[in-house]
């Protein structure tokens, strides 16, 4: 098989074959965050998201300082199967599965402790402004001062939100990927060359799902919040900006029925556990969705994966039925409260509808 590399820095090398790739490697002329151009995705691709090229960066590796160098062994689609696990029937079961192995590499209590100490950390942020809404009271709220101090605290909070859904977004993918990982990675976002990235993403993501909220009364809206679900990904793994990260989660077709399954799942294993279990089951949720995301750029999802199973669509149909049932009750109960003269000509009408007769024997 033939490589082509880009650095960096933009110089491109090759094509080449295996060999030669590997002793760049050992050489360290190539890097695990440099480039690989993959035809069928017609898109250079970070190496690292590679299995096939990260098995040569642990090869260079084990080789390394030795005077002979043998040629690399590329694993075969059996030996990567049984590397990753690939046991499960369906992909919503094998992506948790990965998750939950990976939690429990990782540690369970030291990514609990990390989802808590993130809690935290948004409750004293939301603590820290309090004197800022209180200046509010005193300064008139149509005052340019006050316009202005309102669009810097939101500024603030939103760049805020951005890095920290992108910190979150690294973290959960180094753990689905196995590699090391602490509670700095969660500060990911905040580095320089991400955190704008990350605060485009967001404002755009914001407003393009608000405007598909109102125009399709939310069915559009939730459409494109699960469409670009792996944006932040895209800006951490492959280094895109903000409009092209969107494009490439949003070109990722047939995967959002998924989406909704692992996180109903996930939720649902939490509530049995008389609710203490969602300090773990989110967690496990979003490290099943970065799993998701590492599969399918590594074109790891295989045809028996591709099945879904009755249970999985009557649980995102049980789920769906109830947010519809509460909203449109939520809808009564306001209509109720706005508008009780309604509900008075209303009643008359419900109570003279013919009752159904039940024949007696």
């Amino acid at each position: 098989m033939s490589w082509q590399i880009k650095t960096k820095d933009g110089n491109i090398y090759g094509p080449v074959d295996s060999e030669i790739l590997s002793k760049w490697i050992r050489e360290k002329r190539i890097l695990d965050d440099d480039f690989a151009w993959i035809a069928d995705r017609n898109e250079w691709v970070i190496i690292k998201s590679l299995p096939e090229l990260k098995f040569l960066f642990k090869s260079g590796a084990a080789e390394a300082g030795k005077q002979k160098t043998a040629e690399a062994k590329i694993p075969t689609p059996k030996e990567l199967a049984d590397f990753l696990n690939d046991d499960k029937k369906t992909l919503t079961d094998q992506v948790i599965a990965d998750a939950w192995r990976a939690m429990l590499a990782k540690g369970i209590w030291s990514i609990v402790g990390a989802v808590l100490l993130w809690i935290i950390l948004i409750i004293c942020a939301g603590i820290s402004l309090m004197p800022v809404f209180m200046v509010f009271k005193v300064i008139p709220q149509l005052s340019p001062i006050s316009f202005i101090i309102r669009l810097a605290v939101n500024f603030v909070w939103y760049l805020f939100v951005a890095a920290f859904n992108l910190g979150w977004a690294a973290y959960f993918l180094k753990i689905a990927r196995r590699e090391t990982v602490n509670v700095g990675s969660t500060f990911e976002g905040f580095k320089g060359q991400y955190i704008w990235r990350a605060f485009g993403a967001y404002l755009l993501m914001a407003l393009l799902t608000a405007l598909a909220t109102i125009v399709s009364f939310g069915i559009w809206g939730v459409y494109l919040t699960l469409a670009y679900v792996f944006s932040y990904f895209f800006i951490f793994d492959e280094n895109k900006g903000p409009w092209e990260a969107m494009k490439s989660s949003f070109d990722i077709k047939g995967y959002k029925f998924r989406i909704i399954a692992i996180h109903i799942v996930c939720m649902l294993l939490g509530i049995l556990f008389l609710g203490i279990g969602l300090f773990v089951t989110m967690p496990l949720a979003y490290i099943a969705t970065a799993s998701l995301y590492y599969r399918i750029r590594t074109g790891r999802v295989s045809e028996k994966h591709l099945k879904t199973r009755s249970a999985e669509y009557l649980m995102v149909l049980i789920v769906f039925v109830v947010i519809i049932s509460v909203i449109i009750l939520a809808f009564a109960i306001t209509l109720k409260e706005k508008f009780p003269l309604l509900f008075e000509h209303i009643k008359p009408m419900l109570e003279n509808l013919p009752k159904p007769q039940i024949p007696m024997r």
